[in-house]
């Protein structure tokens, strides 16, 4: 809680990084060239942490047992073979105190390494930060060209060619495909209410994609904005992604906050910028930590699709292959949960 519905800024300082390597900067006119360069330095300095977690003092600690995930992985799938909804994105989560002498910068610099994550995110909100390594868009605009970028499946990432044989698994899993159709069937209808008639296209399906621990299943879905729709309109449309809630979608959102332990508050959001000229581009918050330094308290969300193919104890473990980047040493999870 109490991180707010949405919360949007005029940042006094823009740098864009370039392709090729160019750096630049915008500022406002009331920012300072010596202030620049002093946030400039604070930045550049930082060097990598080299043993993660470990020097952090961070203990993670589940909000739920392996038992009761199961429970209500079980509730859920009945809630589907009852006709209630055909997915639902179940999350848990784990929270662990935050000493005071963390460095969470460093930190965040070391997960990057580890994830190289294309939507990754720092963003300190008064006591509160999150800590965001993200491989997923949730939209992005580009003039009149909307994407979305849904992402439904995961394995591990093996090292050289048995890389290929998880990859194509992915690529085959009936479950995976099924989970992935389902969110992109969610994505077309979302944006066709916003969309120029016939123009909802999805220009890939079941693209299997290696970073550097995970192979991720991600589908492109686009379309061109019909005259006068507003950027409000689309986020309207389409807000929360799909990937994060389910299907039907106001059902598998209710079925979430019923049965989930712990409010989600930034975890299953977007972080983004508008520019100037209306373009946008959001990710969605997930393989995150959010800080709350007034509580003391640090905050790892994870989820998964569950469809009536979903088998519990293969999602318990999905959810800590992808929180093991964020959590470091998983032992206390490590075993899987007891057959009931």
């Amino acid at each position: 809680g109490g991180w707010g519905d949405a919360q949007f800024f005029a940042p006094t300082l823009v740098g864009v990084l370039h392709f090729n390597g160019r750096l630049e900067f915008h500022t406002l006119p009331s920012f300072s060239l010596e202030n620049f360069l002093v946030s400039f330095r604070e930045w550049d300095t930082v060097s990598l942490p080299t043993t993660g977690l470990a020097t952090t003092g961070l203990e993670f600690a589940a909000v739920e047992s392996p038992q009761e995930y199961l429970d209500a992985v079980s509730a859920l799938k009945g809630h589907i073979q009852r006709g209630d909804i055909y997915e639902v994105n179940y999350c848990t989560a784990f929270t662990a105190a935050l000493p005071k002498s963390c460095d969470l910068r460093g930190l965040w610099l070391d997960f990057i390494e580890k994830t190289r994550a294309p939507f990754s995110a720092w963003l300190q909100l008064g006591d509160k930060q999150v800590l965001s390594v993200s491989p997923e868009r949730y939209l992005q605009r580009t003039g009149s060209r909307l994407c979305s970028q849904p992402i439904k499946g995961t394995n591990r990432t093996l090292d050289g060619a048995a890389n290929e044989h998880q990859q194509q698994a992915l690529r085959s899993s009936v479950k995976e495909r099924a989970e992935n159709v389902m969110i992109v069937d969610l994505v077309r209808n979302d944006l066709s209410r916003v969309a120029s008639r016939g123009s909802v296209r999805v220009s890939e399906l079941f693209g299997v994609y290696a970073f550097k621990n995970v192979n991720q299943m991600i589908s492109t879905v686009e379309c061109e904005l019909r005259e006068g729709a507003t950027n409000w309109d689309v986020v309207r449309a389409t807000f929360p992604m799909d990937s994060m809630t389910g299907a039907p979608k106001v059902s598998a959102m209710n079925l979430a906050d019923r049965y989930e332990k712990t409010a989600r508050g930034v975890y299953s959001g977007a972080i983004g910028y508008i520019e100037p000229n209306g373009d946008f581009d959001f990710n969605v918050v997930i393989r995150s930590l959010a800080v709350d330094r007034t509580a003391e308290v640090v905050t790892c969300h994870v989820g998964s699709a569950i469809t009536a193919l979903s088998d519990a104890e293969e999602e318990y473990r999905e959810c800590l292959l992808k929180a093991e980047s964020l959590l470091g040493v998983m032992d206390p999870f490590q075993k899987a949960p007891e057959k009931s």
